[in-house]
């Protein structure tokens, strides 16, 4: 056999072994390798040990590749590719399918997450901003911005919606150590923050802020809102007419 043939068939082989040598390596160390009450540590500790094993068959088909004759490389990579090919499919199934199922429990947490709305402001101190006022409403699924003497709407997006609350849950617990965090703070207010969170027991949390640079700067978490705001604004594709 010519050169060229003997490239594409280590070409095939080497590909052919990683698999193996990973769906091998994971098998080994989800069996006997994972300590009890390794929790969320667990399915990493299979990955690296799915790693080591196509380390190990990557550095088995180089020696092989080096060390064969044509016609034995030949002879291992046929049936090296049938089996590579038959995991290679079933570790595509499996993670197609833990997609998928992950997706339903994101979809089942979006469902069940806070109908929270706010409402960010940013002052004409502020003039670099591209709106004058942006609203989320996730009992809507939707957002809004007034800019450019226009209102535009889009919908809000469960994982948007996810970081939105997550900011707010942060200023949140500002106020938790401090009611008042920006009173008597010297300056202009460079932006008013108004939200409603509705709790499982009452009362639901409903707040209001007038937020200086000097309040930002004491309590940084306070400004996360509006910038978490300006991020899902800026990657909105249907906003073009607002910016």
């Amino acid at each position: 056999m010519s050169r060229f043939t003997r490239i594409w068939i280590v070409l095939l082989l080497v590909p052919s072994l990683l698999v193996i040598g990973f769906m091998l390596g994971t098998m080994i160390g989800a069996k006997c390798c994972v300590p009890q009450g390794s929790g969320l540590a667990g399915p990493a500790i299979v990955l690296g040990y799915g790693v080591l094993g196509a380390g190990l068959a990557l550095l088995t088909g180089i020696l092989l590749a080096i060390k064969l004759p044509t016609a034995w490389l030949l002879g291992i990579t046929l049936p090296a590719g049938i089996i590579g090919a038959v995991l290679a499919g079933i570790l595509i199934k499996v993670v197609l399918d833990s997609n998928a199922k992950r997706e339903e429990h994101l979809k089942d947490g979006y469902m069940r997450m806070s109908k929270f709305a706010v409402t960010i402001e940013p002052t004409a101190v502020a003039t670099s901003r591209s709106f004058e006022q942006i609203s989320f409403d996730w009992g809507s699924r939707s957002f809004s911005v007034m800019g450019n003497g226009q209102k535009c709407s889009e919908d809000l997006s469960g994982r948007q919606a996810v970081r939105m609350l997550g900011a707010l849950r942060g200023a949140e617990g500002v106020l938790l150590k401090d009611p008042f965090p920006c009173a008597g703070t010297l300056g202009d207010v460079e932006q008013r923050l108004s939200w409603v969170i509705p709790e499982s027991l009452p009362p639901d949390n409903i707040g209001e802020l007038a937020i200086t640079a000097a309040c930002l700067r004491a309590y940084p978490e306070l400004g996360k809102p509006l910038k978490v705001a300006e991020q899902i604004f800026r990657d909105s594709k249907e906003m073009e007419s607002c910016r």
